[in-house]
């Protein structure tokens, strides 16, 4: 009896080791601005699922859900994730491109703009803290 609980742990171990390899999570701050990702991408199916993060920017910002492709559609190099937010907040359609490079760019519809108008872009830190949060979120109007 005690094999087969030790046999059943060491599988249930391994599945689990195995589950958490296929994925992986990110919390970054885009640097100047208040706002930040948090999100996980699964290397198997090639999804991100998360939210796009408001909390230290204060007033009527609101974190909202982004999910898109990660790393297939950049040759691994990043996640191309639709962004909620940006309608949510600010009544515009938007994506955001987000590179491991630590560069990511923010497209959209914008004030009757074309679609695929860059509506900023920047560079992104690990983590999301005030300490390095700028006074704006990346995508609001100026």
């Amino acid at each position: 009896m005690t094999l087969k609980i030790a046999l059943a742990a060491l599988l249930a171990l391994g599945a689990a080791t195995t589950a958490d390899a296929k994925t992986k999570h990110y919390r970054m701050t885009l640097d100047g601005y208040c706002d930040g990702w948090d999100f996980t991408a699964d290397k198997d199916t090639g999804l991100a699922v998360g939210t796009h993060l408001y909390d230290n920017c204060g007033g009527n910002n609101a974190n909202a859900a982004i999910m898109g492709v990660a790393g297939k559609g950049l040759g691994n190099k990043g996640w191309i994730l639709g962004d909620e937010s940006f309608f949510v907040n600010y009544g515009f359609t938007g994506s955001s491109l987000i590179f491991s490079d630590h560069t990511w760019i923010i497209v959209g519809t914008f004030d009757g703009g074309a679609t695929g108008q860059v509506i900023s872009s920047g560079t992104w830190t690990d983590g999301y803290a005030p300490a390095r949060s700028g006074k704006r979120p990346a995508g609001a109007p100026k």
